[in-house]
């Protein structure tokens, strides 16, 4: 048997190519990025994309790949891509910028003032700190204050580039506390600790005066002319006198409309309003009260009438009525509580008594009765042996109040004589508000022109009228503690 075999021809397919090509994008502007590494697997190769982005494989064999682009700087991407015989197949790859996360700015550091620190001054505080940014960005500076006013912090600047800022509107003897908060836009804002610092305590000044701005304000005030202002300026304020005790003043303000007595704490904290029937007569600012010696009460009028009250403002006692048709203007009191003085005038003011009276308010002296001429400023000696005062010896008088020749007068208790202190004053002028000083060796006063326009000054002068010296400018109504 022959057997036949056939015989059969292997068929070979052949290789089918294609193209790829295409561009890499960056997400930020959407132009070509050159330099990225594009890689074809499997096993075709890498290669990277020129100037504009552009990058092309050829000669590919048919079949589907993964093509991945990679960039420093930029999230690496890839794709599924199917190449056809004969055929290109064209890709774009946009590739998202790698963001690098923003670091938060530094602490700040290296602070003034010290924390807690004591400074010597309340007029102006220059806070300063450094701080840095790793990232270089700018930063926004916000500084939070905290005093027993604001307990719970008050913003007193906010976002400033500046890593210093000058701040007023400290009190004495006060503790305050300070933080700052910094802000780079990108980041939690950074909070410094809060650090601290006090103030001073309110110095011993000598003196107190009025000075007229948009109201009458009362001001303490040293030799060397540091001056404080003690008073709201939304009220008038004036006639200061200190407590015995220095440890108060009194004086008259308009907040209530009807003139009262206040006392404050020397620094002008802790106001309290001490009269209710109010201090009056026929002009609020010819008034003028007086301190018992032992500071516990005050002597003060209300048209005809003398009243002491007590500094807590409890006690009203009427001590004394004056005379049909006089009404009290002024009072003294001497250190040892024996005698008073009081002035007394007719209503239009130019008609002047001046009594001097013992305890129990019988008259032991007169210095004047019904003198024409407007009179003030009271005030015994510390030995009781003299009385201050003034008088307007031109006798003039004017419906507005206006004084010619006021001059400072001291009338000796004992031998009931009256010498002029004010033979020196310039002609044209005023002595006004004359008090002696706390060793009885000179007297304070207050110098104005009688045009009744000028500002006044405050003086000072021996006890015979010599070596006249300006003290404050534009002040009047002193107190010498």
């Amino acid at each position: 048997m022959i057997t036949l075999l056939g015989c059969t021809e292997d068929t070979i397919t052949p290789v089918q190519y294609g193209m790829i090509y295409g561009t890499i994008t960056s997400d930020e502007d959407y132009e070509g990025l050159d330099n990225v590494s594009v890689n074809v697997t499997p096993s075709v190769g890498s290669i990277l994309t020129d100037s504009l982005g552009y990058f092309e494989f050829l000669d590919v064999e048919v079949g589907t790949y993964s093509l991945q682009a990679s960039k420093t700087g930029y999230r690496s991407d890839a794709i599924s891509i199917t190449v056809k015989d004969s055929d290109t197949t064209e890709t774009t790859i946009t590739l998202q910028k790698v963001i690098e996360e923003n670091r938060s700015p530094s602490v700040p550091l290296n602070i003034q003032p010290l924390n807690g620190s004591i400074l010597d001054t309340i007029n102006e505080i220059v806070f300063r700190w450094s701080a840095s940014d790793p990232d270089e960005d700018t930063l926004f500076y916000s500084i939070v204050f905290f005093s027993s006013d604001f307990p719970d912090g008050k913003l007193i600047v906010e976002e400033i580039n500046e890593t210093e800022y000058s701040f007023t509107g400290l009190t004495y003897d006060r503790s305050y506390q300070w933080q700052v908060i910094v802000d780079d836009k990108n980041n939690p804002k950074i909070y410094s600790p809060v650090w601290s610092f006090t103030t001073i305590g309110f110095p011993d000044h000598q003196y107190l005066f009025v000075r007229e701005e948009d109201n009458y304000r009362i001001y303490s005030a040293s030799e060397e002319g540091q001056e404080i202002c003690l008073t709201n300026e939304q009220f008038n304020s004036w006639r200061p006198r200190m407590s015995p005790l220095r440890d108060k003043i009194a004086f008259i303000s308009d907040e209530k409309i009807t003139p009262q007595i206040f006392t404050m704490d020397r620094d002008g904290k802790n106001k309290s309003q001490l009269t209710s029937i109010g201090i009056a007569g026929s002009d609020h600012f010819d008034l003028d009260f007086a301190w018992s010696p032992s500071g516990e009460r005050i002597f003060f009028m209300h048209f005809d009438k003398l009243y002491s009250i007590d500094q807590n403002g409890s006690g009203l006692k009427l001590l004394y009525e004056a005379p049909s048709n006089l009404l009290i203007s002024e009072c003294d009191v001497s250190t040892d509580q024996s005698t008073f003085v009081l002035k007394m005038n007719a209503p239009d003011l130019y008609r002047s008594t001046i009594l001097i009276l013992d305890q129990t308010f019988n008259v032991l002296d007169t210095i004047l009765i019904d003198m024409l001429g407007r009179s003030g400023g009271l005030h015994f000696s510390v030995d009781k042996n003299k009385v201050i005062y003034t008088h307007d010896v031109s006798g003039y008088q004017s419906p507005g109040g206006r004084m010619l020749d006021s001059r400072i007068l001291m009338y000796d208790t004992k031998d009931q004589t009256i010498f002029d202190l004010s033979t020196l004053k310039e002609a044209g002028t005023n002595d006004l508000d004359p008090r002696f000083s706390p060793n009885n060796a000179k007297v304070i006063f207050t110098n104005v022109s009688n045009d009744g326009l000028s500002k006044g000054k405050i003086m000072t002068m021996d006890l015979n009228g010599d070596k006249r010296e300006v003290l404050f400018e534009n002040a009047i109504m002193p107190e010498w503690n």
